[in-house]
Formats: C-alpha cells, sequence, structure tokens
C-alpha cells in the first residue's frame, strides 16, 4: 500500500472511526486497488441519492453541491462534520470540504482522475455584494477524462445530480468540433460563467494511479 495514503487512513480510523468496509463489494475499502476505489466513489454518489440510503443511514441530505460530497463521504464511513468540528473548521460547505482535503489529502491543479474532487469560485453572489470575490461557491465530483481533455464531472442542485463539462485546454470556448468542453455554471455576459473561468483547483484523499 502507498505509505501515504496508509498514513491518511490511520488519521482518519483514528479520528472518526472509519468503517473500512464497503457496503457494494465483496471486498473492504482498504482491499480495493485505486482504480476501484474511485469508482466506488462515484458509485456512491448515485447511492447517496436513493431513498433507500437516506432511511438506512438517518442522514439529512441536503440538496445542494457540497451536502452530495458530504453524503458521499458519509456513505464510505468518513463525517465531514465532525472534523469541522474537531478542527473549528469554519465557512460553507464547501470551504470545510476544501480544508479537509488540504487537511488530509492533496489539492491539485493538474488534470485529475476519476472520483477527483473540483472545486469552483463566484459561481454566484454569494455575498451579495456585486463583486466577484466569492471563494470556493461549488463543489463536483470527477466522473471521466475524455480524450480531448475534457472532464465530466457530476454535481447536486435542487436535488437532482447534473452532469457537466470542464476542459482547462479550450478556456474561452463553450464548444468545441460541435462537442460542449466547458458547461455554464453562472449566467453572465459573454464566456465568464464558463466552468473554466470559474475553476479553483482539484482535490483527492487518493493516491496517484
Amino acid at each position: 500500500m502507498n505509505l501515504r495514503f496508509f498514513l491518511i487512513l490511520c488519521f482518519i480510523f483514528c479520528l472518526f472511526g472509519f468503517d473500512v468496509s464497503f457496503g457494494r463489494s465483496s471486498k473492504s475499502w482498504d482491499e480495493l486497488d485505486s482504480r476501484e476505489k474511485r469508482s466506488a466513489l462515484i458509485e456512491s454518489v448515485y447511492e447517496v441519492t436513493r431513498p433507500s440510503f437516506r432511511r438506512k443511514a438517518g442522514f439529512t441530505l441536503r440538496s445542494d453541491c457540497s451536502g452530495l460530497i458530504e453524503a458521499m463521504f458519509f456513505d464510505l464511513g468518513l463525517n465531514l462534520g465532525q472534523f469541522s468540528q474537531n478542527y473549528g473548521v469554519k465557512g460553507n460547505g464547501v470551504a470545510k470540504i476544501f480544508d479537509f482535503i488540504a487537511r488530509v489529502g492533496s489539492l491539485s491543479i493538474s488534470q485529475p482522475a476519476t472520483g477527483d474532487l473540483v472545486f469552483f469560485s463566484n459561481t454566484f453572489d454569494r455575498n451579495r455584494d456585486g463583486q466577484w470575490n466569492d471563494k470556493l461557491t461549488h463543489i463536483g465530483v470527477v466522473k471521466s477524462v475524455d480524450a480531448l481533455g475534457t472532464i465530466t464531472f457530476l454535481d447536486l442542485r435542487k436535488g437532482r445530480i447534473h452532469s457537466n463539462k470542464l476542459n482547462l485546454q479550450f478556456p474561452a470556448h463553450y464548444s468545441y468540433n460541435g462537442q460542449v468542453v466547458n458547461s455554464h455554471l453562472r449566467r453572465t455576459s459573454q464566456n465568464l460563467g464558463l466552468a473554466s473561468k470559474l475553476f479553483e483547483g482539484f482535490g483527492s484523499v487518493l493516491p496517484e494511479s
């Protein structure tokens, strides 16, 4: 096992009582290889929106982007709410998740892998001051990356999972060769609301593949 990832798991286990069993696989979480772990994260995104999960876990899923990610981690045995209390983390849900990744995982702006998180800023005017100064306002989870470098990521809005596009190689384009490469995350003039323009970074709790 990758030593850094082993230390991360030990930290999480000691702090939160991490449950390493993974309910939709015959293997435990620790027995899954990196590719299987990443696939398991995407499975969890869909699992936590099902009523059966909420009844079983007693978990109230907030119908927003950070609520989805918190539920995804909760499904795998990690309580981010407890983490925030233990460390006195302040801010909105996205900022708390960003802080968690910064402490126990890794942040990057390079090409991500399936299961990584993607952070955005200024997707709406959170403080209502009319300025573009709202850090960490949106989050999603990477589902796939195609040959063109277009990232498909999932998020939750108004209780529904949405599939979106992000391509940092074509930051000024909504579409390229007839394919959407950057979704609109904010309604603005020109292309200032494209995912590429609002991108903040990627984060992962998994070792590199």
